[in-house]
């Protein structure tokens, strides 16, 4: 019974550490967050560039995430695809996350 409760424990432990793994990465920077967002099993060749880099006096960047996406998800067909993401971190204490995404051809 005591070994089934430690599975069971791991088990939550590590569904809740995969599920917000988009907010804990933001800590490594704007990019990191954007690409841990964007990121799908299925999406290929993904690139992150920052249009407008967080300066000291602002909390805010805009960033541009190219990628391959063999579903046609928000775009009319597959193939590239191109996502605008704006990041923003309210305090130096907290991650970067994304609070605005637009898609692109």
């Amino acid at each position: 019974m005591r070994r089934r409760r430690l599975w069971i424990t791991a088990g939550v432990v590590i569904v809740v550490l995969v599920l917000s793994a988009p907010l804990w990465l933001g800590y490594f920077g704007p990019e990191t967050g954007a690409y841990a967002t964007i990121w799908r099993p299925w999406r290929s060749h993904i690139t992150v560039r920052v249009d407008q880099p967080p300066n000291p006096d602002s909390s805010k960047a805009s960033l541009t995430v190219q990628y391959r996406d063999p579903w046609p998800g928000a775009a009319s067909e597959p193939g590239g695809q191109i996502r605008f993401v704006r990041m923003r971190r309210v305090s130096p204490l907290l991650p970067w996350v994304v609070v605005e995404t637009g898609t692109g051809p």
